[in-house]
């Protein structure tokens, strides 16, 4: 670390802009067993996607609902683990789903649309 190379903590921290308590709490953090930049499982937070894209889609199918924000703790109830509106949101894009219609929509070429 850098403050190791330095000696000087007051001076690591003008250096990249962090409080003394913040460089105080990252050194404790360094000793304890939490601390493996190499191991990211112990991350925690939301998964980033969703894990079961064909049982997501009937599901939408299925729901009734008039908003995404009302899909988030329906998708929690169902599926057992929690996911953030961004990534519901993310999902239905990818699965061409229209919110002004409600329904799964089929996307055409670009090029047959300029044919036609």
């Amino acid at each position: 670390m850098a403050w190791k190379k330095m000696g000087n903590k007051s001076q690591v921290c003008e250096i990249f802009g962090i409080s003394r308590p913040t460089l105080d709490r990252w050194i404790e953090l360094e000793h304890t067993d939490e601390f493996d930049p190499k191991n990211r499982k112990n991350k925690g937070g939301r998964p980033s996607s969703i894990k079961d894209l064909s049982a997501f889609k009937h599901f939408v199918e299925q729901s009734n609902f008039t908003n995404i924000h009302e899909l988030v703790p329906l998708f929690e109830k169902t599926f057992g683990y929690p996911v953030a509106y961004e990534v519901i949101r993310r999902t239905l894009k990818r699965l061409s789903w229209s919110s002004a219609k409600k329904v799964f929509v089929v996307r055409k070429n670009k090029q047959l649309e300029s044919e036609v």
